[in-house]
């Protein structure tokens, strides 16, 4: 069993569980409707420049976590490491790899201009400044709980 803050009890690992499992369920469900939305004002073409700008956002995330996630929960478990600490840690990486992440994006059209020569700035910005965010919310999921 768990404790939470004073005040609260113990919670069990199922109340862990049920938890984190709706919140993934919410994000998951709004993810999909403002893929939904943004899809529908987009168009066809749109739409295919927007996923291609999303996906690789989605990568560049994967590339600049570096595993740490993985990192946080042996700190945290074994090390004992202070979820506060480990916290300011995830806000600085994700700052420093996320604001990497989006130059890196912004400038893919002048790197690989095959892929990414007739994909919009405007579709690529929106696309970059998610990566800073995707690499918090990421990094976290290890100190949940």
């Amino acid at each position: 069993m768990t404790t939470r803050a004073v005040g609260r009890g113990p919670r069990s690992l199922a109340g862990n569980a049920i938890e984190t499992f709706g919140l993934r369920a919410l994000t998951f469900g709004v993810s999909v409707g403002v893929n939904i939305a943004v899809s529908r004002a987009l168009g066809p073409e749109g739409r295919g420049q927007y996923a291609l700008a999303v996906l690789s956002a989605i990568s560049l995330t994967a590339i600049t976590k570096l595993g740490l996630e993985h990192a946080n929960v042996y700190l945290l478990g074994t090390a004992h490491v202070a979820p506060s600490r480990l916290a300011s840690q995830n806000a600085l990486i994700a700052l420093g790899g996320g604001v990497s992440g989006a130059v890196m994006l912004m400038l893919a059209p002048a790197i690989v201009p095959s892929v990414f020569g007739d994909v919009g700035v405007g579709n690529l910005a929106l696309a970059a400044m998610s990566i800073p965010f995707l690499l918090h919310t990421q990094l976290a999921a290890g100190l949940q709980n």
